[in-house]
């Protein structure tokens, strides 16, 4: 799990979500603004429409922070990683990767 340094707040997310340029990544729409940090920083939304149990939206997103967590992205960014349709592992780890290439 992220720090929480490294996490957006409920205002921090707004502002992304108003403000931020959006990237639409199958399955994933990711938005990012620039911050005056110097890290970037992290939020996941995974809607309660996509994936029904809480369980299952916990441990996807605790997966993509730890994957976040263990890349080395470059820059000063807010990033919001929101879920738009369902996927299987595989195919949200590519478009992960896919993400973390775009971003750097």
């Amino acid at each position: 799990m992220l720090s929480k340094n490294y996490r957006l707040g409920k205002t921090e997310v707004e502002r992304v979500y108003k403000k931020g340029i959006r990237q639409y990544h199958q399955p994933f729409l990711v938005r990012m603004l620039v911050n005056q940090l110097t890290h970037n920083r992290y939020a996941v939304i995974i809607p309660k429409a996509i994936i029904a149990k809480a369980f299952d939206r916990n441990r996807l997103r605790r997966k993509i922070y730890l994957f976040l967590q263990n890349e080395n992205i470059s820059g000063h960014n807010d990033i919001l990683i929101s879920l738009k349709q369902k996927a299987d592992e595989a195919g949200i780890d590519k478009a992960l990767k896919m993400i973390i290439s775009k971003v750097n």
